[in-house]
């Protein structure tokens, strides 16, 4: 990713959302018990950062490559990431 990325409104709304829910000890307490929903609420957010990387990369490999074999690997590859 290039030094100039702006940050998705999606990314940011996750990062909103981790930073609310480690900060505030009185949700982090509730949200570990059980642990399997911390652990849910930990994978979701990655996922989510992880979906939101790959299609950023994508929208730029786009945007880059007017080869056809090139462009349909990279919309193959969007599609897996979500």
């Amino acid at each position: 990713m290039s030094e100039h990325h702006e940050e998705s409104e999606l990314a940011r709304a996750w990062e909103a959302l981790r930073d609310l829910v480690n900060d505030n000890r009185r949700i982090k307490a509730r949200l570990m018990k059980p642990s399997s929903t911390w652990s849910s609420l930990c994978a979701g957010l990655d996922a989510l950062a992880d979906a939101d990387l790959a299609l950023d990369a994508v929208i730029q490999s786009l945007e880059s490559s007017s080869e056809r074999g090139s462009r349909y690997i990279t919309i193959y590859g969007a599609l897996q990431a979500l």
